[in-house]
């Protein structure tokens, strides 16, 4: 049954679990291949895992956040081919963590588009291999910091997200949350990601590096492998038939970029594996720069149904509390 739910899947069993459970309306009808071990599908999912094969359409949503896990989820819709977005805003955990805080997948068209590594295995060859890759910064869609990855966080939440990191509307959902803890660093450094959701349109990522000394930042971006990936300048987009997405730096910054997969030396990179003892290359676009003070990066994340329109997109004001920009495409 797991195979069967893989068309909404993000390449790793919690992603799938947080699907399933996205939806806590009131509905109770089941699908006769709704029940799991341990017990039932949450009231609702068995709209949302199937893609409304059976079941009633929930009547709140399609955006949701989850305080005490938080989960920030967006969407553009219920339908199949809808946009679809995760941001990791809680704790470390108790158990089974990643050094992932503030990563962020997407999905639209139908398609996988930005992904973490996924699952390799616990024990074993293939765990001695990529197990601490797959736990760690390296493996997902976030920053290191002079080559620093993110050490371990809380374990736990004490008390709920309040209202304040988050908003959800008919016209768009934002969300921002932050990580300052790093392996072996030198000095204090502190990194803020907002994420903005324009429903039905594009997200609009801003990281913010609150640092008291110069830095280098590595920005990486994870593509699911069934995905071609082009580099056009500094934007790294998908070349497929249908269900495109396009990175695209925003910010006023000098940037090297190079796309890296299935690296073995002198580091695990560019690895991604859909379930256990499985893995096949994925391309990592990674953005470097290097800054000499708190510095904003803006990046507008874009998909398309077809081939990736002509953008264009420029940061018109920013600081410390906020940044906007103006994004047109195909003139509008």
């Amino acid at each position: 049954w797991l195979d069967e739910m893989r068309l909404i899947k993000d390449g790793h069993e919690l992603a799938l679990m947080r699907r399933a459970a996205e939806i806590s309306t009131a509905t109770h009808q089941t699908h006769p291949r709704a029940q799991r071990a341990g017990g039932w599908w949450p009231p609702g999912s068995v709209w949302v895992v199937p893609v409304g094969w059976s079941g009633t359409r929930p009547d709140d949503g399609p955006s949701y956040f989850y305080p005490w896990a938080g989960h920030f989820v967006s969407r553009s819709g219920f339908d199949a081919l809808a946009h679809w977005s995760f941001f990791d805003m809680g704790p470390w955990g108790s158990g089974h963590q990643h050094n992932d805080k503030l990563h962020i997948s997407i999905a639209a068209s139908g398609r996988d588009l930005l992904v973490d590594a996924g699952r390799f295995a616990y024990t074993g060859a293939v765990a001695e291999k990529f197990r601490s890759y797959a736990r760690s910064t390296e493996g997902h869609n976030i920053l290191l910091i002079d080559n620093k990855g993110q050490a371990a966080g809380p374990t736990h939440a004490s008390e709920p997200l309040d209202k304040t990191v988050f908003k959800i509307s008919p016209d768009f959902d934002y969300a921002s949350s932050s990580f300052d803890r790093f392996t072996d660093i030198t000095g204090e450094v502190k990194h803020i990601r907002s994420v903005s959701y324009v429903r039905g349109e594009f997200w609009v990522v801003v990281d913010r590096i609150i640092t008291d000394r110069p830095r280098t930042i590595d920005a990486l971006w994870h593509w699911h492998p069934e995905n071609e990936v082009l580099q056009k300048r500094l934007s790294v987009r998908t070349n497929n038939a249908h269900g495109n997405l396009a990175v695209i730096p925003v910010s006023k910054k000098k940037f090297t970029v190079k796309l890296v997969k299935g690296q073995e030396q002198p580091g695990i990179q560019g690895w991604y594996s859909p379930e256990y003892n499985i893995y096949e290359p994925n391309t990592a676009s990674i953005y470097q720069t290097k800054i000499s003070s708190t510095t904003n990066l803006v990046w507008l994340l874009f998909p398309s149904e077809k081939q990736t329109p002509k953008i264009k997109a420029k940061v018109l004001a920013e600081n410390e509390e906020e940044v906007r920009i103006k994004v047109t495409s195909n003139g509008k």
